[in-house]
Parts: C-alpha cells; sequence; structure tokens
C-alpha cells in the first residue's frame, strides 16, 4: 500500500484530512490528522487500520522533466474547456 492508497483507505472509514508518516517502514510514527466531524468510534477504527500495516510504499519518483510534461499537459487540457 503506498500514501495515496493509504490516504483513500482512511477517508472510506473516518472524516479525515491527512497522514503523517514519520518513517515508512515504522507505524509507530504514524499519525491521523482528523477532520473535526469524526467521532471517536471513527477515530478508533482507522488508528486500529492504521496498526494493522506495516509499511507505506515510496510512491515511483519521477523526473523533474516527467512533471514538467505531465503539467503542461493538464494546462492545455484545461485550456481547452469552455
Amino acid at each position: 500500500m503506498n500514501i495515496v492508497e493509504l490516504d483513500q483507505a482512511l477517508k472510506q472509514i473516518a472524516p479525515v484530512l491527512g497522514v503523517s508518516l514519520g518513517k515508512l517502514e515504522d507505524n509507530t510514527t504514524w499519525e491521523i490528522n482528523f477532520s473535526k466531524s469524526a467521532n471517536e468510534t471513527q477515530k478508533q477504527q482507522a488508528n486500529d487500520f492504521l496498526k494493522t500495516l506495516n509499511k507505506i510504499d515510496e510512491l515511483p519518483k519521477t523526473s523533474l522533466e516527467d512533471r514538467f510534461l505531465a503539467l503542461e499537459t493538464r494546462i492545455a487540457t484545461l485550456e481547452r474547456k469552455p
């Protein structure tokens, strides 16, 4: 599981603003940032889920050129929309 998948999974359990990962391989360094609307049961379920994971996979690193090209493509797409 990578950080994007983790974020999506947590948002299925509770209203989550995000998650902070200290070390990808150490779940004791991970912390969930809950929305104010999250109740205690949701918080407990999300924290319990987080404890079942041992490691978060890194996202593949993309080169600066790849990021620039992707951004150009997004801009061109937006410019074509009415």
